[in-house]
């Protein structure tokens, strides 16, 4: 209990401290090359990840899925495929760190981007091998103090997607700031191949499980707190969170309409 108390006070702290946050890989620059298409995740303004997200049975759509704490709402400028596109509408889930969004060109017109996910619906999807993906920080220098080895996150801007890889381990539900919402669980230290934290900037970023039966990846989560302000512990100790997708989603059916397979009739008069 003491652990965990201190735990959220971290996490309040540092969501009020940070906009958002990235991926830190332990392997440097060398990124999974089993995930996503990466224009499934975009940037969110210039300080936070986004993902695109839709139904099986769609060629492409308008929506994608985020965190609230970054800020921002309609019209905001959002990128996918370096492409600028601009928040139309957005939903909230009471208090919940998730928003979702539907996005227009520039012009006005519907964004109809190529690449996006299914949301996953399961609730099993701990002790499960995730891809994460997003725009923020990466890794720069370590270091060692009384806590252990760790890098600082590095970077300037949010222009540079990064890819790494995690196993869940958790879920829980945590007050941060003003929102509280279901968490998953993830620790940096696993030993595992492409291994990864999440960092500054990756907020809002995707997780990313793929479906045995169908091939295809679903988001499980959205990147969101840390516990550690700057810097990623290379220790199990060390855990990050993202937001759990599969606890909302009737909440995201609800927003998202079902598109039908029967054809448009036409009047012939």
């Amino acid at each position: 209990m003491k652990r965990l108390r201190t735990i959220m006070i971290i996490l309040i702290a540092t969501l009020i401290q940070l906009p958002s946050f990235a991926v830190v890989l332990h392997d440097d620059g060398d990124a999974p090359t089993n995930r996503p298409n990466d224009n499934v995740v975009g940037r969110w303004s210039s300080n936070a990840s986004a993902v695109a997200i839709g139904r099986t049975n769609w060629q492409n759509t308008d929506y994608i899925i985020t965190a609230r704490h970054q800020g921002g709402g309609v019209s905001t400028s959002i990128y996918f495929g370096g492409t600028e596109y601009k928040v139309a509408q957005q939903w909230m889930n009471n208090s919940v760190d998730m928003r979702i969004c539907r996005l227009e060109t520039t012009d006005g017109d519907d964004a109809d981007l190529n690449d996006f996910v299914q949301w996953y619906c399961g609730t099993n999807e701990t002790s499960s091998p995730i891809v994460i993906g997003g725009f923020g920080k990466g890794r720069g220098t370590s270091s060692v103090d009384l806590d252990g080895f760790y890098y600082n996150w590095s970077g300037t801007n949010n222009l540079t997607q990064r890819w790494g890889a995690n196993n869940t381990d958790s879920t829980n539900v945590i007050p941060a700031g003003s929102y509280i919402s279901d968490v998953i669980g993830i620790h940096f230290g696993n030993a595992i191949s492409k291994e990864c934290a999440v960092a500054e900037w990756d907020s809002g970023g995707g997780w990313f499980i793929k479906n045995n039966q169908s091939m295809h990846w679903e988001l499980i989560a959205l990147s969101a707190y840390v516990e550690h302000n700057g810097k990623s512990y290379y220790s199990p100790s060390d855990q990050n969170y993202g937001v759990r997708v599969g606890s909302y989603t009737e909440w995201i059916n609800s927003i998202i309409p079902a598109k039908s397979d029967s054809p448009t009739l036409i009047l012939i008069q």
